[in-house]
């Protein structure tokens, strides 16, 4: 009995959080965070209190209610319970719920992976599957918290584990920043102010405004490059092998360790050991994507440059979309184009041809095609 009823909780449980958890929650959190600064205690009280413990005191007069809305509605009279539960089946219907999924399953779930994908085939084949797993009424919470919730679990886990490739930090004062990701980015704008950012991750991208100031930026000694535009840094501290490449409207007052490859409207302190690249060239990509889709976004992963120095040093540093730019690339259509980059507003000696081939979605439509052609008889034609 104790361990039926323990396993009963944990199902019950992983439905509650399934269906409460939603796309609000996974981003208001860090907004929260982001906006409060140093007020943090009292953010997070508040936030528990009425974006955890309100649902939670719903849940308990529900079933105090045995799981009827409208029998805590009729306390008041039986006509308000008649229209309030009518305006909640409607809000968490067709009014607002069913179309808000719908438009956010296909705008940030479907279309980042298949831009040409149409909308009301990915609708219908969304809500195909919502209602697969309701057609049991008795069965709804065995199937959230048995199926969906683990699911939910892992991909969350993931993005926790993985972490973020961009960090934006708005109109606040924040104390301690560390970025641990490899080619990740740093945009620090408005009137804000950051007393220490620790760089972890190599290939970072930190970039500020005329309105931002960064106390002090310490990157790791085992970092190779950290890419700094714009923006007012009081002290910098790295490695004698890092190379800090700085551009834009950026001001750096002082400096210890690391070689600063700069632009001419970049002010740097005397100290500071200056930099500059003499020829930049593409290393081999046998591992680079070279086969993509009509509608496809271009690849960086396993495309990487030689820099050499003035001082005749040599790093292999990887392309991503912080100090890479890319020309020729055209996925509007099918064929083939010769890409070219820049990095860091250097040309890149070396070039790459990539095939662009008609999408799946396109594939499909030929093939239906013909299928109809020969039913009518007419493939001659």
């Amino acid at each position: 009995m104790t361990s039926k009823l323990f396993k009963d909780s944990i199902v019950i449980g992983f439905a509650l959080f399934a269906m409460f958890f939603g796309a609000g929650n996974l981003i208001f959190p860090p907004f929260l965070g982001n906006s409060v600064g140093d007020q943090f205690v009292p953010a997070l009280f508040g936030f528990l209190l009425t974006g955890v413990g309100l649902p939670l005191l719903g849940i308990l007069a529900c079933s105090r209610a045995e799981g009827s809305f409208e029998k805590i509605a009729s306390r008041v009279g039986p006509r308000f319970a008649m229209v309030s539960t009518a305006i909640l089946i409607l809000a968490l219907g067709p009014v607002i719920a069913i179309p808000r999924t719908a438009s956010t399953t296909y705008e940030l779930g479907i279309v980042t992976l298949f831009p040409s994908a149409n909308s009301l085939i990915t609708t219908v084949v969304f809500f195909a599957v919502c209602l697969f797993f309701v057609l049991k009424p008795t069965s709804i919470v065995d199937a959230i918290g048995k199926f969906l919730t683990p699911v939910l679990l892992i991909v969350l886990i993931s993005i926790v584990v993985k972490g973020g490739s961009s960090i934006i930090i708005k109109d606040s004062d924040i104390s301690n920043i560390s970025v641990e990701v490899n080619d990740s980015s740093l945009v620090v704008s408005g009137k804000t102010n950051v007393d220490s950012v620790e760089v972890k991750g190599d290939g970072t991208a930190v970039k500020g405004d005329e309105t931002s100031s960064v106390r002090t930026v310490t990157v790791a000694d085992d970092v190779e490059t950290v890419d700094i535009s714009d923006g007012k840094i009081d002290s910098i501290k790295a490695g004698d092998s890092s190379v800090i490449n700085v551009s834009g409207e950026t001001t750096i007052s002082n400096s210890d360790g690391g070689k600063f490859v700069a632009d001419e409207t970049v002010k740097l302190p005397e100290s500071a050991t200056k930099l500059s690249i003499k020829t930049v060239t593409l290393k081999n990509t046998d591992s680079a994507k070279k086969d993509y889709e009509v509608g496809d976004i271009f690849d960086f992963l396993g495309f990487s440059v030689v820099v050499k120095y003035d001082d005749n040093s040599e790093k292999t540093i990887a392309l991503n979309s912080n100090n890479a730019n890319v020309k020729g690339f055209d996925s509007s259509k099918e064929g083939s184009c010769t890409v070219s980059f820049t990095y860091n507003g250097n040309s890149v000696d070396g070039s790459i041809s990539v095939t662009i081939s008609p999408s799946s979605k396109e594939y499909k439509k030929l093939l239906d095609e013909g299928i109809d052609l020969l039913l009518d008889g007419k493939y001659d034609e």
